[in-house]
């Protein structure tokens, strides 16, 4: 984890922190990650899907973190979002979100 210099002491930026979390791939280790930074993690993937509203890594992050949190019904709306997508990688990764949902 990467920390800021301020002055003479290290500082810690709690985005920065969230932003790493984006692109783990290991889902296990994400999940237990999120689950640190639950309100953070939410806000920040609303935030990169507003942005970016058609981005697919900013669905599959949202969706993910859904799961973890136990609002499933979020999640799969934004999996569903995900299959009407016409992109072969949104199916991809929504099919793993399910496996993954089915799996937990």
């Amino acid at each position: 984890m990467k920390h800021a210099s301020k002055g003479n002491g290290m500082m810690t930026n709690k985005a920065l922190k969230i932003e790493e979390l984006i692109h783990i791939p290991d889902e296990e280790y994400r999940k237990s990650s999120i689950a640190n930074f639950k309100d953070e993690a939410i806000s920040e993937y609303r935030d990169s899907l507003s942005a970016d509203p058609d981005g697919i890594q900013a669905q599959y992050d949202l969706a993910f973190a859904y799961f973890i949190m136990d609002m499933d019904t979020e999640a799969l709306e934004v999996i569903d979002r995900m299959m009407k997508d016409d992109n072969e990688e949104a199916h991809s990764l929504a099919l793993r979100l399910m496996q993954f949902y089915t799996h937990s």
